[in-house]
């Protein structure tokens, strides 16, 4: 037996979930525990890590689409908590704690942060005939302020449309 053989021999002896068949029963255990709600980090049979480490390198054993879906489905829970318990479905709701929660695990936020750098350098005379030109459309129109793309004077596709 070669030095390359035994190396892999032994890499492979150090897996704790050598067969395919412990391999789907490790990615059926972690889309049990995420799709009820709990946190990676929480997964008792392996560390995350290791969990990647699998799926990287048992790529057959372990549909990508499946974990995606579960990790989904995870916030979808988190999110129906927050709404049954704002509606009074569940007694004894805390909002401060759920709200806290959807922070640390989604990176929630109540408002987003906006960049507010400003892309293309524009003297404030070219920017003052601009808005004037906005406000002049806007009292013809009777519309709101379109969107402006960034770094253009341009409505957004989305905003000349409504969306």
């Amino acid at each position: 037996m070669n030095l390359a053989t035994q190396f892999q021999e032994g890499n492979n002896l150090s897996l704790k979930f050598k067969t395919p068949e412990e391999r789907k029963k490790l990615l059926d255990n972690y889309v049990f525990h995420v799709t009820n709600g709990y946190s990676d980090e929480s997964f008792v049979p392996c560390d995350m890590q290791t969990f990647r480490r699998y799926v990287r390198d048992f790529p057959s054993d372990f549909d990508t689409d499946r974990i995606t879906e579960a990790r989904r489905q995870r916030q979808l829970f988190w999110e129906n908590v927050g709404r049954d318990g704002t509606t009074g479905s569940i007694q004894g709701f805390n909002a401060s704690s759920w709200k806290f929660n959807m922070a640390n695990r989604f990176d929630w936020r109540e408002k987003k942060d906006v960049d507010h750098t400003i892309k293309e350098r524009k003297s404030a005379e070219e920017r003052a005939k601009i808005l004037i030109e906005q406000i002049n459309e806007n009292e013809t129109t009777g519309t709101e302020p379109s969107q402006k793309s960034e770094g253009s004077d341009q409505p957004t596709q989305q905003a000349s449309q409504g969306i």
